[in-house]
Order: C-alpha cells, then sequence, then structure tokens
C-alpha cells in the first residue's frame, strides 16, 4: 500500500482532510469526529470505541474499506488479541529492562542548543507470542515521558529491520496516549531505514497526527533511508555516539555499500592501523576499547567456546563492527551473537593490523636464543626477551596471554590447546605472514608438525636452529602465572 493510500486512511479514521490538518492531539481536533486525548492519560473509553470503529481492515488491501469491527490483532484494548495463554509475558521488572533494551538515551545532539538523544530499536521488539505488545507500548511511552519531562529532546528511530513491528492500531493507540509534554519538548524525529513500516510512521506522523505547519517549519520530522543519511542529518560526532544494532548494520549495507560521515567530521579518531602508542599511550594504559572489550568477552566466554580463535564468525558481522568502532561507536560486543568468536575475530585483526607488529622483528634473535626447555625458558623469557618489548606491546601481550592461560586451561572442552592458540595468533602477533620460509618458521611450535608447516626440514635441523616465537608463545602461556610478577594491571 502506498504512502497516500495510508495517509488517506489515517486522516478518514481521525476526521482529518487531505492536508493533515485533521489531527488527532491533546489541543486540537482539526475537524468531525476527531479524536482527542483526555489528559496525558490516554483515550476515555468512548473515545476509543470511536476509534475502533473507524480502524479499516489493513488485509482487505483497500484504504478506504471500513469495518464495523477491527481485527482480533488490531484491537486497542490492552494484551487482546495478543496473548497466547500456552506462552508466558514477560511482565515487571523483566518488561522494563526489554524497554530499556529498545529505547536509550544514545548520546547528546552537538549543535548549537545541545540535548538528549534518544534511539529506538524496532529490531529488539519479540513477538507478541513473548510479549503483550499493548504493556510493551504503555512501557516504551512511560520511559520516553520520563525524558521528556527533563525537557527537549530528539529521537533516532530504527524501522528496519522490524520483524515484530507491533500493529498498526497498537502504535495509534500509544501515541494518542502521549502526554503533551512528551509533543511538544521533541526537537526532531529521524526516521532510519526504509520499507512499508517507515512509510507508515511517517505517514502517521506528518499527514494525520501532527501539525503540517508545525513539521514544515521545524523540520521535525527527518526521514533518513540509510545510516549515511542520518549521519548526514545529525552530524558526524552525533552519530558516532550511537550503539546501532548490529542487525541494524546488517539490513542498511543492502542501501548502504559503506557508510558515508559528512566531509567535517571524517577525521573521526580511528581504531584499526593506528599506531598502537597514539591509542594507549607511551605506557600502553589503558588499552584501546576495542581491545577492553575483546578480551572482555573472551575471559568471560573463551574458555567454553569451542574453536576459538580456529572457528571465523561472519565476515560481514566483523566487517561491520569493525567499522563502527573505527567510526568511534559504541559498541555493545557482548551481546552480540556469537560474541567470543566475534571478538576473537576482531582482535586478531586489530593486531594483525599495527603499522608495529607487537612482537618486531629485532626481538627475533633474542627468540631463537631462547632455551628450549621450559624450566630455562621461563627466567629467560622474564630477564631477556619481554624487557626487549616497548611497554605498550608488553602490557598488551601480558593482558592477551592471560586470557589465552584461562583458554587453554579447559582445552578438554573447548579443543584450545595451548599449541593451537599459538598456531592461530602468531602471524597476527608478526603482522602478518609474507613469502619467506623465516616468517612461516617463527610461526612454528618446536616439536610439533602442523599443517603447511610439514616437509620444511627435519625437526632437529629446525632444533638446532633454535627457539621460535611459536615456542616462546606456548612457554608464555602455559606458565602464565610463573612469569607474571603480579595480578594483571587494570586496563
Amino acid at each position: 500500500m502506498s504512502a497516500n493510500g495510508w495517509g488517506g486512511t489515517l486522516s478518514a479514521m481521525f476526521g482529518g482532510g487531505g492536508n493533515g490538518r485533521g489531527g488527532a492531539s491533546g489541543e486540537r481536533g482539526g475537524g468531525r469526529g476527531a479524536a482527542t486525548v483526555a489528559g496525558p492519560g490516554g483515550l476515555q473509553q468512548k473515545q476509543k470505541a470511536d476509534v475502533r470503529r473507524r480502524l479499516p481492515d489493513w488485509s482487505a488491501g483497500d484504504a478506504g474499506v471500513e469495518v464495523g469491527q477491527p481485527k482480533e490483532e488490531d484491537s486497542l484494548e490492552d494484551g487482546e488479541g495478543t496473548q497466547d495463554p500456552g506462552n508466558p509475558q514477560l511482565e515487571g521488572d523483566q518488561l522494563d529492562r526489554l524497554a530499556a533494551a529498545i529505547l536509550w538515551q544514545a548520546g547528546t545532539t552537538t549543535d548549537t542548543s545541545p540535548h538528549p538523544l534518544l534511539a529506538v530499536a524496532a529490531s529488539r521488539i519479540p513477538p507478541p507470542s513473548e510479549v503483550s505488545h499493548p504493556d510493551l507500548l504503555t512501557r516504551l511511552r512511560l520511559r520516553l515521558e520520563q525524558f521528556a519531562e527533563r525537557g527537549r529532546y530528539s529521537v533516532v528511530l530504527f524501522v528496519n529491520p522490524a520483524p515484530n513491528s507491533p500493529s498498526t492500531a497498537h502504535l495509534v493507540a500509544a501515541y494518542l496516549a502521549l502526554s503533551r509534554t512528551a509533543r511538544k519538548n521533541v526537537q526532531h524525529v529521524y526516521v532510519v531505514g526504509g520499507g512499508w513500516w517507515s512509510s507508515i510512521l511517517v505517514t502517521l506522523f506528518s499527514a494525520t497526527l501532527l501539525s503540517v505547519k508545525t513539521i514544515t517549519s521545524r523540520g521535525k520530522l527527518v526521514q533518513c533511508p540509510s545510516l549515511s543519511s542520518l549521519a548526514e542529518s545529525i552530524g558526524g560526532k552525533a552519530f558516532a555516539q550511537i550503539d546501532v544494532p548490529l542487525e541494524v548494520y546488517v539490513a542498511n549495507a543492502a542501501v548502504d555499500k559503506a557508510i558515508k560521515l559528512p566531509e567535517k567530521d571524517d577525521q573521526l579518531p580511528r581504531t584499526f592501523g593506528v599506531p598502537l602508542e597514539e591509542l594507549a599511550g607511551k605506557d600502553g594504559k589503558p588499552l584501546p576499547r576495542l581491545v577492553r572489550d575483546c578480551l572482555a568477552v573472551l575471559a568471560a566466554e573463551g574458555p567454553a567456546s569451542v574453536g576459538i580463535f580456529r572457528r571465523s564468525p561472519s565476515a560481514s558481522t566483523v566487517s561491520h563492527l569493525a567499522a563502527a568502532y573505527d567510526r568511534g561507536h559504541p559498541v555493545a560486543l557482548s551481546s552480540a551473537p556469537n560474541a567470543p568468536y566475534i571478538a576473537a575475530s576482531l582482535l586478531k585483526k586489530f593486531i594483525h593490523d599495527l603499522p608495529d607488529p607487537l612482537i618486531p622483528r629485532d626481538s627475533w634473535d633474542a627468540i631463537k636464543a631462547c632455551p628450549l626447555d621450559d624450566d630455562l625458558a621461563v627466567p629467560y623469557l622474564r630477564f631477556n626477551f619481554l624487557p626487549l618489548l616497548p611497554p605498550t606491546s608488553l602490557h598488551l601481550l601480558s593482558r592477551l596471554v592471560s586470557v589465552l592461560a584461562g583458554i587453554a586451561a579447559n582445552h578438554s572442552h573447548n579443543l584450545m590447546t595451548s599449541s593451537n592458540l599459538v598456531i592461530c595468533l602468531c602471524p597476527a602477533l608478526m603482522g602478518g605472514l609474507g613469502a619467506s620460509r623465516d616468517e612461516l618458521e617463527m610461526c612454528r611450535v618446536p616439536g610439533m608438525e602442523v599443517g603447511s608447516m610439514r616437509g620444511l626440514e627435519t625437526i632437529k635441523r629446525r632444533e638446532r636452529a633454535g627457539n621460535t616465537l611459536g615456542g616462546v608463545l606456548k612457554v608464555l602461556i602455559d606458565r602464565q602465572s610463573e612469569l607474571a610478577d603480579s595480578p594483571d594491571p587494570p586496563a
């Protein structure tokens, strides 16, 4: 159904003319039969019945068809048409936590008069079998009104994807119940994403429920087909404050090959490919946010994750989140699907992309001189190798090894021994492998023949040539508690 069709239907519902001036609000009624709000609490029962009588049959395919009774799923009564007796419904604190996950303060606008920037993610709305949509919309409305009572605010509404969007009737009822303060204090509503639901919302607010004069004069309602257009509308710095849900990035990729920031904000701080000293300071403290996030997820979930660092998550997911970190967005990494595997891939990419390898090439001679016997290697590494590393590299390496030791300790479950972890991480620690045999040799674990490393030389000849980075890293993991002078410093 076209946007014009929805506009005609909604105007008919609320008694408005084709110009949209018959909007239903707490202050005015633009025509015969216009619904009015009995104070900020919502509709009176008589007015509810009048609105219900005017609701069209949305499935009929004709915006002008009206029926005497609404469809069951379009009922305005709380919970009616959505409850499933066989499934428990969220309520109380659970409903409040869900509302907070759907509607949150994402940051502050960066215009001449800064005010809170709220974000709403339609993708996080569960199906009606899990939660009563009318109850959830009520919680969202109350939460929005709490922000509105503090003063001016703007809203970024992510409407794509919306697999479990509430019925149009429930959306209308929720809007009509908004307090006058909430409607008055909103400065801008940015509707992000295409699709039919976006068209409905824009038509709903512009053609029926809001004053056309207000919209055109203030530009309150802004439709943004993509995240790039949102960044252009609110500015790159404000955009970078928003924790955009991962599923929104995925949906946006269909219309936005790469998110573009306004030219004036195109030089926001980056994360990947930047010298570690610039991100963490000369002493390496604190570690970059991406590294802290990844290590926290890996420490908590890595030991229980089978094939961690070996199994690869979706490349597009890693790319979306890497770009988000690069733009400076907050990222809820721990809540992403397959979070530990994504964290492992992001961390490897970060280390691999460092301009200067975490283990510099000028330390190779010290690595080769490390004794092959673990008991002799521990004091050698403590006093002869680790002091050679830059402070920033040493701090990151110590935190990484601590997490790897926890993962290796549970190798009977996750199948990742210290040797397996070394094979996966050595190339990144060296800044990537070239075509030289020396680089391949440095990744080998002495006494272990794996994959493409077979057949290079005999084990005895290799061991006579000295130790390798793989061998050193294995000792660091296996004997981590002995090599740590003190507990890990805070990030």
